[in-house]
């Protein structure tokens, strides 16, 4: 197989798809709230930095984008190519500038200048090659000389340019109307404010792809080759097994970081709520305390900024990471490295000595928690054996001595649950410790770096590119610098892949490991410029999650194929449409040292995501939120409303209502919360305009103040399953909005797995699901149908597992006795406890051993830090110390559980 071709066709495919994606008229309905400047331009020729429109306009105009931020953006468009293309009218945008209104300031509206883009449309019209009209306008900014090589261009595609000799003055909206209908394209001065559905840009990605086809197979990365089957995976070559990750693991998270530190591909597959973000920071942090450099990629935004707050949250401090590609990010960038200039993060240096004391003190913490790890255990060893021995019914003379050697022995060492207290301690130090060690680290780093000139001088250049606007400077100025000197000392880099051309050259392994996140809904060409950059993989996501879209028709990709010579094995391995880099991990990665499946669930209440983990992931997630204490019956609601869906539009207007009425009841019920108290609200619905009627709905049925409310104090979310990829909330409304006459097609869109699946777990602590479909009216197998019954039958508190044996009855009486609620046998995150203990909103648990009974077996260790990671803490008590030390274990045990110092869920 020649992998070029594959890369080819892959880089035609992603260019014909991303064609799709423009804009033909900016008076069609694909434009909203638009606004044509009049007179002179000022904002694309950077005369000023802000333009001053109508207020009542910005008003309306700027609300709608706050309530669409996550599906449109609003843009500046300059020049217009009108005329008639294939017998169709048109007035399209040559040319796209990021825009925002001032939120500060009514009526005034800016632009970011760097950030521009080309509409796919006109090149599309003039059969126009992108990479030089790129060239023409490198810096954004239209001054004169750009005009008149973009005149000269145009020209030679066959486009009248001569209205351009007026620019900056801009013609208005009947002139550009009568030229759209012209047989002869023309390009008009004109500039004009408008919202349109977002789109990724694509110039970047697709001169990476050209670069690695020139590059050939032979100048591609390890990880690369492999991906596009040029390669075999070398033997797994072991390593140590100390994690320099200041939090405690599971053994698949454990399993995933030794992977990623000597394997060229490793693939993480990560279910919802199950800890993925945490676990992408803590591989990076891993590296980052070897002294190596990662890369963390994801065509989302939120995905990156989460797995960033996870690492500044671990190590107490952002000296570690680079959240690169936007403006608000490059401007704390730059005031990080004009910090490192000026002295003001080294002022105070961390010496040689100091880490290295700092290191010893991480190892002695270390070596301490896994010496008292093995003293507990043989500790639970012999409270077995002395448990039988007190708990004998009948015992003979030798029995009896040895009780009492046994009471005297026992009476003189510490409880078993004060040695757990301060191997409790000694994990709280160790992830301390740790944290303090890595942020020692790069500040020693920094220090030592900032003290060469060659790297002071590569900071000046950073700063100095990022301060241009031109992109052509700004990449003559990255030139001029060693980036290995920058990422030494700045070695986390988290960036969209839409972004990533931007911000780094696409050197061969610039990076130890790039961590692509959400990898079903990355399609495989925008992901090879990545593995290009990177000596080592991971891919994280999950396949019953959503897929990436794409608008490119299945007879084009063949065509594609043909022309680019791809066989039909090639085809089919690389489908560009249908193949997410998910499913392509999927099918290459078969070893299964290499593969981690995350199965410790986080995020939901046990009701609200049970019918996920049985339904598509076979009952393998851990609960980590099963908590026998409290009502756990409300965690889903269901609510039949009896609507019926409009034929016309889609929409079923009383379950609408109905969430809005929920909306005011939420609203109501928080009203007396504090602010940090506000739960965090979603609403979703399989069908777009069933999401637009409630967003409608909202301006319709509540005050201003209200839905400001909702937005500011709750985060709302509104939209399909779409809107909510990566995201959650404490509480989800789902409106499924059919009705019994819903037709095939219609149930099969809102039964598609991936889709179903994200649309049911975003919620944490309550889900309440709208539907107006009697289940009897359903087929009888369906997701829909298993869905609705599973959520209509009423949950109840987990009832006891087992009977409780005398040891555990005589402890319960005691505690009882002392106004402690204790519910016995009861399973926490999966794990069973023979009595759980709760005072108010504090609770603990306690592991009874050596009562021969249901209570003889210890929670071994591995349990115990699943508890650990839930948040719970578990105290063992044994039967002989109970018996030797009642009074003072009793009083160990009140002491814990009204001190409560409670763990903190680790994702």
């Amino acid at each position: 197989m020649s992998v070029e071709r594959v890369v080819s066709w892959l880089r035609e495919c992603y260019r014909e798809d991303r064609s799709r994606t423009g804009v033909h008229d900016y008076f069609s309905g694909k434009v909203l709230h638009r606004h044509l400047l009049a007179g002179r331009e000022e904002l694309a020729t950077a005369w000023m930095p802000e333009v001053v429109v109508s207020p009542e306009y910005a008003a309306k105009a700027s609300e709608h984008a706050a309530l669409y931020r996550r599906e449109q953006e609003v843009v500046y468009a300059c020049l217009f190519l009108c005329g008639q293309h294939e017998g169709r009218a048109g007035c399209a945008p040559f040319l796209f500038y990021q825009g925002c209104f001032d939120p500060q300031h009514p009526g005034r509206f800016e632009i970011d200048i760097s950030r521009w883009r080309i509409n796919p449309n006109c090149l599309e019209i003039l059969d126009a090659d992108a990479e030089s009209a790129n060239e023409l306008l490198a810096g954004g900014v239209l001054d004169d000389a750009v005009i008149g090589s973009l005149r000269e261009w145009g020209a030679r595609h066959g486009v009248d340019t001569e209205a351009l000799w007026s620019w900056p003055d801009l013609v208005d909206a009947k002139s550009l109307k009568k030229a759209a209908k012209g047989l002869q394209l023309s390009l008009l001065p004109a500039a004009g404010i408008g919202i349109l559905p977002r789109s990724v840009s694509s110039r970047g990605v697709i001169d990476e792809l050209g670069g690695l086809v020139k590059a050939g197979e032979s100048g591609w990365s390890a990880p690369l080759r492999f991906m596009l089957g040029g390669d075999v995976l070398p033997e797994h070559s072991g390593s140590d097994d100390f994690f320099a990750v200041p939090a405690l693991l599971s053994r698949s998270q454990e399993n995933i970081l030794a992977s990623a530190r000597v394997n060229p591909v490793t693939l993480c597959h990560g279910p919802p709520g199950t800890g993925k973000s945490f676990t992408i920071a803590a591989i990076a942090l891993n590296h980052v305390a070897r002294g190596e450099r990662v890369l963390v990629a994801s065509h989302m935004d939120h995905a990156v900024d989460v797995v960033q707050e996870k690492i500044e949250s671990m190590i107490g401090g952002e000296e570690v990471t680079v959240r690169a590609g936007r403006r608000g990010y490059l401007s704390s960038l730059k005031r990080f490295i004009e910090a490192c200039l000026s002295g003001q993060l080294t002022a105070d240096p961390v010496s040689e000595a100091g880490l290295a004391r700092q290191f010893s003190k991480v190892k002695g913490t270390m070596r301490e928690l896994l010496g008292d790890e093995r003293d507990l255990e043989e500790e639970w060893c012999k409270a077995l054996g002395r448990g039988k021995l007190m708990a004998k019914s009948d015992p003979n003379i030798l029995d009896r001595i040895r009780r009492r050697w046994t009471e005297h022995v026992v009476y003189r060492r510490p409880l078993l649950m004060e040695l757990s207290a301060h191997l409790n301690d000694l994990y709280v130090e160790r992830e301390q410790d740790l944290g303090k060690y890595i942020r020692m680290q790069r500040k020693h780093l920094l220090h030592l770096a900032l003290q060469q000139k060659e790297v002071r001088k590569d900071f000046k250049t950073l700063l100095k590119a990022l301060r241009k606007y031109r992109g052509s400077e700004q990449e003559a100025e990255f030139r001029k610098m060693d980036l290995g000197s920058i990422l030494d000392v700045l070695p986390v880099w988290l960036v969209n892949l839409s972004d990533l051309h931007r911000v780094l050259p696409m050197e061969k392994q610039l990076f130890d490991v790039a961590i692509i996140d959400e990898a079903s809904q990355c399609d495989l060409a925008s992901v090879l410029p990545v593995m290009q950059r990177a000596k080592r993989l991971v891919i994280a996501g999950d396949g019953r999650q959503l897929r990436h879209m794409s608008f490119l028709p299945r007879h084009r990709q063949e065509s594609l194929a043909v022309e680019a010579g791809i066989k039909d094995a090639e085809k089919e391995q690389y489908n560009y449409r249908d193949v997410s880099l998910m499913d392509l991990a999927s099918a290459m990665v078969d070893d299964s040292s290499r593969i981690g499946f995350l199965n410790e669930h986080f995020r939901s209440r046990p009701g609200i995501i049970d019918f996920s983990n049985q339904k598509f992931y076979r009952g393998g997630l851990q609960l980590m939120r099963e908590r026998p204490w409290g009502d756990q019956s409300d965690a889903l609601e269901v609510r039949f409303c009896e609507g019926t869906r409009d034929e016309a539009t889609g929409v079923n207007q009383i379950e609408v209502d109905a969430v809005i009425d929920a909306l005011k009841s939420l609203l109501v019920s928080s009203s007396s919360r504090t602010p940090v108290k506000h739960p965090s609200i979603g609403v979703l619905s399989p069908f777009r305009n069933q999401v637009e009627a409630i967003r409608h709905a909202l301006g319709e049925q509540l005050e201003p103040n209200e839905v400001n409310a909702l937005f500011h104090d709750h985060d709302l979310c509104l939209g399909t399953a779409h809107s909510f990829q990566g995201e959650e909330r404490d509480v989800m409304l789902l409106s499924f909005a059919v009705d019994p006459g819903v037709g095939a097609s219609t149930l099969r869109f809102v039964e598609r797995e991936d889709v179903f699946n994200v649309s049911i777990t975003r919620a944490k602590s309550k889900q309440v699901v709208f539907h107006s479909l009697p289940v009897t009216s359903l087929p009888r197998r369906g997701l829909l149908a298993d869905y609705l019954n599973s959520a209509s039958v009423k949950k109840v508190t987990a009832p006891q597992q087992a009977e409780p044996d005398a040891f555990t009855l005589e402890v319960l009486g005691e505690l009882e006795r002392r106004g402690i609620e204790v519910l016995p046998m009861r399973h926490v995150a999966g794990v069973g406890i023979d009595l759980v203990l709760v005072d108010g909103e504090r609770v603990m648990g306690l592991d009874l051993i050596g009562f021969p009974g249901s209570s003889f077996e210890a929670v071994d260790r591995h349990k115990g830090k699943i508890l650990r990671r839930a948040g719970f803490r578990l105290f063992p008590l044994g039967y002989a110390e109970w018996k030797s030390q009642k009074a003072h274990a009793i009083s160990v045990i009140c002491y814990e559980l009204r001190h409560d110092q409670r763990y903190r869920m680790m994702p």
